[in-house]
């Protein structure tokens, strides 16, 4: 493919950046590994696009919105992504059995959900960030 400028080059590589992470979206299937994945290799993709249309931005043709398109799309993006890891740790930290146990044993069931509590939250931050750029 012959372009006629640097910025024409690099505003088709954005193009193509951002179109391989759709793609790569819409080929995420139902399991929970699997959608991680995608997600993480989507974010890694609009990352590419947004250096690639910031390269392509001049005085002339700034490309603002594209530009702020993406960014926003990948902070959506990075929210879900965030979300995914929190509800995986649910699972995983600490284990049913071990949480009970200590829940029995200190005579507070709130410690119990501790950790999905701190996960919770940290989700929470992340996405109201994400709502507020």
């Amino acid at each position: 493919m012959v372009v006629v400028t640097e910025h024409a080059h690099f505003w088709l590589l954005g193009l193509h950046h951002a179109c391989a992470a759709e793609n790569r979206l819409w080929q995420a299937r139902g399991e929970h590994s699997e959608l991680l994945s995608c997600i993480g290799e989507s974010l890694e993709l609009f990352v590419k696009s947004h250096v690639a249309l910031k390269a392509a931005s001049s005085p002339t043709t700034p490309l603002d919105f594209a530009s702020a398109y993406i960014n926003l799309r990948m902070r959506a993006l990075q929210a879900h992504h965030t979300v995914l890891l929190a509800c995986t740790s649910f699972r995983a930290k600490p284990p049913p059995a071990i949480a009970m146990a200590l829940a029995t044993n200190s005579g507070q069931e709130g410690t119990r959900w501790a950790q999905v509590v701190q996960q919770v939250g940290c989700c929470v931050v992340c996405c109201c960030v994400c709502l507020l750029r």
